[in-house]
C-alpha cells in the first residue's frame, strides 16, 4: 500500500480544523483542545489499523501518525495552534 504520509497528515489536519468551526471553538480553548484530543485519538487509531507498524503489530503507533499529535493533546495544548506557529517561524515540528 502506498501511503503519502504528509498529505493524509495535512488533510486530517485541515478536517480537524473545519471541524473547530463548525463546533464554534476557538482553536487553543480548553473545549477545543478536548475535541482536539478525542478527534485525533480516532485518527491515529484508523491510521494504526490500515497502516501497522510491522504486519500484525496494530498496538504500536504506525509511523504515519507524527507524534505532535499525542504529544501536544498531553501537554494541553493545540496542533493547530501549534503549526500555525510553527508556519509563522519556518520550523518543521
Amino acid at each position: 500500500m502506498n501511503l503519502d504520509k504528509d498529505k493524509i497528515i495535512a488533510e486530517v489536519e485541515l478536517r480537524l480544523k473545519s471541524r473547530l468551526e463548525f463546533l464554534g471553538l476557538e482553536p487553543g480553548s480548553k473545549k477545543a483542545n478536548v475535541e482536539e484530543a478525542s478527534f485525533l485519538a480516532g485518527a491515529m487509531s484508523a491510521m494504526c489499523a490500515i497502516a501497522p507498524k510491522k504486519e500484525g503489530e496494530r498496538d504500536v503507533i504506525s509511523d504515519l501518525v507524527p507524534p505532535i499529535w499525542f504529544y501536544m493533546p498531553m501537554s494541553g495544548r493545540s496542533v493547530i495552534v501549534e503549526r500555525e506557529r510553527f508556519a509563522k517561524e519556518k520550523v518543521k515540528p
